[in-house]
């Protein structure tokens, strides 16, 4: 049960971190076009 929800914490996350490196990406993509 504890470590169902350790991975699922760990799969959020990650999903959390792609997202923000994503809008990142995204930022500086903007960035070099402007």
């Amino acid at each position: 049960m504890l470590n169902l929800a350790s991975q699922q914490f760990y799969h959020l996350d990650l999903n959390l971190i792609l997202s923000i490196l994503f809008h990142l990406y995204q930022e500086v993509h903007h960035g070099w076009c402007y």
